[in-house]
């Protein structure tokens, strides 16, 4: 590590590791909710265990989630303003 100047490295153990099955899908408004002029909005939804490949590209769906909030500190540095 360059800031503690830490010669030994990390391995991942696998053994240790817990893989998990997901999908990520967008949602986006319908058309005919959405106002003349306006472009419909969208949220990136992650699905895991047993919703995975259960909605496919153009079924309405209804979503009941918890949303988390990410922050990109790359999109803040493109942009040169906070991105939240």
């Amino acid at each position: 590590c360059p800031r503690c100047d830490f010669a030994v490295s990390f391995k991942l153990d696998t053994s240790m590791s817990q893989y998990t099955n997901y999908q990520r899908v967008n949602l986006q408004e319908t058309p005919g909710s959405v106002p003349p002029g306006r472009v419909p909005r969208t949220k990136e939804v992650l699905l895991m265990n047993d919703l995975i490949d259960i909605a496919r590209p153009g079924e309405e769906v209804e979503v009941t989630a918890v949303y988390e909030h990410t922050y990109d500190a790359s999109l803040t540095m493109k942009s040169g303003f906070p991105v939240f």
